[in-house]
């Protein structure tokens, strides 16, 4: 009972027995209270960063783009591009960093609302296929309606998310199908695609900050879109799991239906 989903609840209750469970008590207590105390530093860190290292980062890009108008020879232009593709590197590790902490903030400040499910999954398909007109999107569901309590722009970002992973691992003209059931008590939200089955030894670190499967030649990827799918999931009181299917890789997000 000391750890909850939000926080570390530092203070137990024996705490205030004067035997020795009291004495176990309060040495735990101030152990559970630094693990708080550090685990908030941790969660602040991302946003800190970003903030600290954005002016010294357009520093930089600033430089090199004024050195790319300089007389270079040859050897020093190659040396500058490297620099500037580290530091376009550099930007889209911040800027992923800072929407992993705007999505926290926004799923602990957001106003739930009820929405249809159904619609908002089919409208984000359909327009799937027109930013990646290279596959093909479906989206395939029997239910009328599908009534939902929780944020419409969190759970399209979460699709987003798991769009943006079935393109990458998908090729040109495959099509991918993303799907919503009901089973038991949760509506069940399915992104499947084809493509390399997922490597068994990762599966559980899928969903970790900083973690990528895809090839080195499919170009650099931050790993940054799972984790975020993960705490949206996670956010509406729900789960979040990869699988191997045949031909491809499906993801399967869970959502309790509630009341």
């Amino acid at each position: 009972h000391a750890l909850d989903r939000d926080a570390v609840r530092a203070e137990l209750p024996s705490g205030d027995a004067r035997d020795e469970i009291g004495d176990l008590s309060r040495s735990f207590s101030r152990v559970l209270r630094q693990l708080g105390e550090y685990n908030a530093y941790l969660r602040s860190l991302a946003s800190k960063l970003s903030h600290e290292m954005r002016t010294p980062l357009t520093i930089v890009k600033s430089s090199l783009e004024n050195l790319e108008h300089e007389p270079l020879s040859e050897e020093g232009a190659r040396y500058t591009a490297r620099a500037r593709e580290g530091a376009e590197r550099l930007q889209k590790i911040l800027s992923a960093m800072s929407e992993a902490s705007r999505v926290e903030e926004l799923i602990e400040h957001a106003e739930p609302e009820v929405f249809d499910l159904r619609e908002t999954l089919a409208a984000a398909t359909s327009a799937y296929a027109d930013a990646w007109p290279e596959r093909k999107f479906r989206f395939d569901s029997i239910l009328g309606d599908a009534a939902f309590h929780g944020s419409p722009e969190l759970i399209v970002q979460m699709l987003d998310k798991l769009a943006d992973n079935a393109v990458g691992f998908s090729r040109t003209g495959d099509e991918i199908v993303t799907s919503l059931s009901v089973d038991d008590a949760d509506y069940v939200v399915r992104v499947t695609n084809p493509g390399p089955a997922l490597p068994e030894q990762m599966r559980a670190q899928l969903f970790d900050s900083m973690v990528s499967v895809r090839p080195e030649d499919a170009g650099k990827h931050l790993g940054l879109g799972l984790f975020i799918a993960r705490l949206i999931a996670v956010g509406h009181g729900g789960t979040i799991e990869g699988f191997n299917v045949q031909g491809g890789v499906s993801f399967e997000v869970r959502l309790p239906i509630g009341e």
